[in-house]
């Protein structure tokens, strides 16, 4: 009896031991911590304040924050419609998009990978049996039959020495670079058509301001024209005055001729 009890309970020890070298294979992990890489930094710029260096401070960067729909204090409805269509029709921004959806795809599956993997299938197969294998006569009808086959199997990867594990990592860093990478080209555009906007509108100032010059001049010209057939001025005067609004109708040419290149640059 207790030569039986000795021999049931040999088994357990040794299991115990194969999982505890299991466990301890799975700890050692060669998977390199990450550091951050050390940069001299000095302590103040000549600029600030020698004695506790205020008026500046370390750069924070922030690329995975959401900005935001920040071009709304402007108040602008047209800048408001705009920034819309860049953001849903340029490419760049759609690459990024797309960049950042298979990150977290890759992510998601290097994830996957610390669950245990279950297959499973379902079939039926059509087969009919020859007459002499059912010791017939050739020629004589032998009814079909239909096998249906179920079947399943389950797999589980230990994460022998941290291989999951670094991959799992290796797979989000990847996905946070994407997010900021999306970010910041989605905030270069809005950035940019921002930009382009106010150019235009600047432009659209000048001419304004160009168009009305315009105007003055030409009303300037014809005061100097009645005035030179009444004898009161010479041929000088106005030459002086026709110059005059040539040189306001260039200027006037030259600016719309760069807000229609801004209206360009806008577009595309």
């Amino acid at each position: 009896m207790k030569k039986r009890e000795m021999m049931k309970r040999l088994p357990l020890p040794r299991l115990a031991i194969g999982g505890a070298l299991l466990s301890l294979i799975a700890a050692c992990s060669v998977e390199q911590p990450w550091q951050r890489p050390e940069a001299s930094i000095p302590a103040t710029f000549k600029e600030a304040p020698a004695e506790d260096g205020a008026g500046w401070k370390l750069a924070e960067p922030a690329e995975e924050a959401q900005r935001g729909q920040w071009w709304a204090i402007f108040g602008d409805p047209l800048l408001d419609e705009l920034e819309h269509q860049a953001i849903a029709a340029n490419q760049d921004v759609q690459a990024a998009a797309a960049r950042l959806r298979q990150a977290r795809a890759l992510a998601q599956a290097q994830e996957a990978a610390r669950l245990p993997a279950l297959d499973a299938g379902f079939g039926a197969t059509r087969q009919r049996a020859s007459p002499a294998s059912q010791s017939l006569a050739d020629g004589a009808q032998v009814p079909g039959q239909t096998l249906w086959r179920a079947q399943a199997a389950a797999s589980y990867e230990v994460d022998l020495f941290g291989r999951v594990g670094s991959g799992i990592h290796a797979a989000q860093a990847d996905a946070g670079r994407s997010v900021a990478l999306f970010h910041s080209v989605l905030l270069a555009l809005q950035a940019e058509v921002a930009q382009h906007y106010f150019q235009l509108r600047e432009f659209d100032a000048q001419l304004r301001v160009y168009q009305q010059t315009v105007a003055l001049r030409e009303d300037a010209l014809k005061l100097v024209e009645r005035r030179f057939k009444e004898g009161d001025v010479g041929e000088l005067d106005v030459a002086r005055a026709r110059n005059v609004l040539e040189s306001a109708r260039a200027d006037a040419t030259g600016v719309a001729r760069q807000r229609a290149a801004a209206e360009h640059s806008l577009a595309v």
